[in-house]
């Protein structure tokens, strides 16, 4: 496998992780769910180090980053909400960020994440940490 596909496939497994969350949500199984986050957060930190550290970045990557991000950030919430009702409120926040995000892409045509998305996906993960513990 060439190293510049491998920061998109890391995207593209965040993504593929929400399906099989959402089934291990439907039978309550919260702890594989939240491993499955573990995962996914680790997929998302590496895959910019690891396009920025090849010099492999593109747009169309950043772009799937961005969607890969919202995709599994909502899913996880969904699957989440069940179990930790107080993250219903992150939930209505993550929307709000992303379609701010979206308003912001579509004005610049810039594809960088923005810093309150970073702060946001720390947050989310602070607080699903804290919950299930």
């Amino acid at each position: 496998m060439k190293k510049y596909m491998i920061p998109n496939l890391l995207t593209l497994i965040r993504i593929m992780l929400v399906p099989i969350m959402i089934i291990f949500s439907l039978f309550k199984v919260y702890k594989i769910v939240i491993f499955l986050a573990i995962i996914g957060a680790l997929t998302d930190f590496f895959d910019g180090k690891l396009a920025r550290y090849w010099h492999v970045t593109s747009i169309k990557g950043a772009k799937l980053d961005n969607f890969a991000d919202k995709v599994f950030s909502i899913g996880l919430l969904i699957c989440l909400i069940p179990k930790f009702k107080n993250l219903t409120l992150i939930l209505v926040l993550e929307i709000i960020i992303g379609l701010l995000n979206y308003y912001y892409h579509k004005k610049t045509k810039k594809t960088e994440t923005l810093m309150v998305g970073k702060f946001k996906t720390t947050f989310l993960f602070f607080n699903i940490s804290k919950e299930s513990l």
